[in-house]
């Protein structure tokens, strides 16, 4: 539960105000009149500004628009959780949106700590895991307080301005734990739904994407029977029909011979190029003495030590000649044999072909050119198929969402109904229309009196639909702004508020003014120390110690 709230702006006759204490149950919020003979409403004094806050201690995020933060400027706001009997202490910094950041119990050495994880956090250490909910989905109805979104007591479920019916009925069964028994039908219709919505997209852009593409089935059908026509016309030119042959087998296939003819011409210049080497010759022979001293008788000048050193670097050239030869012969024979193991292993996955040694490569490319084509028009035949059987199973999908889903909301309808009656008959009293809540359809609902449309009576009736819906779900918590019960008046009022006060295990966070117009044992029981939790007046009693709307902060 929420424990405190603590901020240093808070102001009380030019003192900060201590820490806000909270507890289970019911927390008042009192706006009190300037004596104890004013029976005036107090407005303007923080009420519906620290109901916004509570909220911004729940992770919402109304608190950063309100005049609050425009006027006193970007402050810090501590607040500290207690479950299990733990306590964590928290603060959030209204220029930092997505930031929370996790503290010691005196709000010192802050550590940054995500937004949508405190979320996660909240909703794990409330015991909301098995809601399919985020948890301001879960809280973010019920906290009834004036600011940017609309509260209409014709509009109770609606979470945001613009949500539709559908959205906030499915978020009332989810919130009901009901809304397992339809969530496949509905993933699956929404699923179609998004297609639909791309589609009518890409219609608009003019782009044709490959799912949505229309075909002409005679049409298609007439090129597959050209087609296969064409494909045993080709395998009544070989030796044998083989019908069973498919693209894939054939291209597979095709590849086979064209790696095995590589394999084989590589294979057939490895051996020229050793024929090669084994048919030159690098022996020399080395001149004798007599060849030199007959090489003076014609040559008497000749340099004969100069030729001696040529004909010995050519002797040493043919021998590193050799040697290299030697080694290329050696390397080129491991190839060739790597290349002939090669050759066999694709010769071996050809016979697992069966017998096909007269299909050429250009026989096969050409069969499984056409087998393929044939094979994407059976595709588009089959996509085709399975669209009018997916459109039939959205038909029968769509009948059983809205058989199931009118048997849960006929259940929730009932559930809250029964506590509605109990309500009425504490609040409005015996002898008036019980407040009846209905689903005419599972895109709308309807709340109230059918004899009594009044104004009151339709605050009346979201009170109490809230009150129904905190009683039979795990909703932790209301908050309900002065505003909902300005136009409640007399004993209904003081047995709202003591049904109010009914409420134990659950945290209920209420401001209320015109306290005096109240019986005194009702007013005692708004006002006294176990329920109220702050009393907030004029001239300096304000939650921020000023009324803004008189001066700003920087007059004063």
């Amino acid at each position: 539960m929420l424990k405190e709230i603590y901020c240093e702006k808070f102001i009380e006759n030019g003192k900060v105000r201590p820490i806000i204490q909270f507890h289970n149950g019911l927390n008042t919020i009192v706006g009190a009149g300037l004596s104890l003979n004013t029976a005036k409403s107090e407005n303007s004094v923080g009420k519906s500004t620290l109901l916004m806050i509570i909220d911004f201690a729940f992770g919402g995020e109304e608190f950063l628009k309100s005049k609050a933060v425009e006027i006193v400027g970007d402050h810090t706001i501590c607040f500290a959780f207690e479950f299990d009997g733990k306590t964590e202490h928290f603060m959030r910094i209204t220029d930092k949106k997505n930031h929370i950041y996790k503290c010691d119990e005196h709000y010192q050495n802050p550590q940054n700590y995500s937004i949508e994880d405190f979320k996660v956090w909240l909703k794990e250490k409330y015991k909301l895991q098995n809601i399919e909910l985020g948890f301001r989905d879960i809280v973010g109805t019920y906290f009834r307080f004036y600011g940017e979104k609309d509260i209409s007591p014709r509009e109770i479920l609606r979470t945001y301005n613009g949500q539709n019916g559908t959205e906030q009925i499915r978020i009332l069964e989810k919130l009901f734990e009901k809304y397992s028994v339809i969530k496949d039908f509905v993933e699956t219709i929404q699923t179609s739904i998004n297609r639909d919505k791309i589609k009518q997209q890409a219609s608009r852009l003019k782009v044709e994407l490959e799912d949505f593409k229309k075909i002409d089935i005679e049409e298609t059908q007439e090129k597959i029977e050209e087609l296969t026509a064409k494909k045993e016309e080709l395998l009544k030119k070989q030796n044998e029909h083989i019908p069973q042959l498919d693209a894939q087998k054939a291209k597979e296939l095709a590849q086979l011979k064209a790696k095995h003819k590589s394999l084989a011409s590589k294979r057939s210049r490895l051996l020229t190029r050793i024929e090669n080497i084994q048919n030159t010759s690098f022996e020399t022979v080395k001149p004798s003495k007599a060849s030199y001293d007959a090489l003076l008788e014609f040559f008497p000048n000749a340099d004969i030590k100069k030729i001696e050193e040529i004909d010995s670097f050519h002797e040493k050239l043919n021998s590193i000649l050799s040697q290299e030869h030697e080694e290329a012969l050696v390397e080129y024979e491991s190839e060739i044999e790597n290349l002939q193991n090669e050759i066999e292993i694709i010769e071996n996955q050809i016979a697992n072909f069966g017998n096909k040694e007269d299909f050429t490569t250009a026989f096969l490319l050409e069969f499984s050119r056409l087998q393929e084509q044939i094979d994407v028009l059976n595709d588009l035949l089959k996509k085709e198929a399975d669209k009018k059987k997916a459109a039939e199973q959205l038909k029968v999908d769509k009948r059983k969402l809205q058989a199931s889903e009118k048997e849960i909301l006929s259940q929730i309808e009932y559930s809250i109904n029964q506590q509605l009656a109990l309500y009425s008959n504490e609040i409005l009293g015996k002898d008036s229309q019980s407040i009846e809540f209905h689903f005419p359809t599972n895109a709308s609902y309807s709340l109230g009196s059918s004899l009594d449309d009044g104004t009151g009576t339709d605050y009346t009736s979201m009170i109490l639909f809230d009150l129904a819906v905190l009683r039979l779900t795990k909703l932790p918590s209301l908050i309900h702004d002065s505003y909902l019960i300005s136009n409640i008046r007399g004993t209904r009022l003081e047995n709202l508020i003591k049904e109010y006060s009914k409420v134990t295990d659950k945290q209920i966070f209420l401001s209320i003014d015109e306290t005096e117009k109240l019986s005194s044992d009702t007013a005692k029981l708004v006002n006294n120390e176990n329920t109220q939790v702050i009393k907030l007046t004029k001239n300096g009693g304000e939650l921020y110690g000023y009324y803004w709307g008189k001066k700003t902060i920087d007059e004063r």
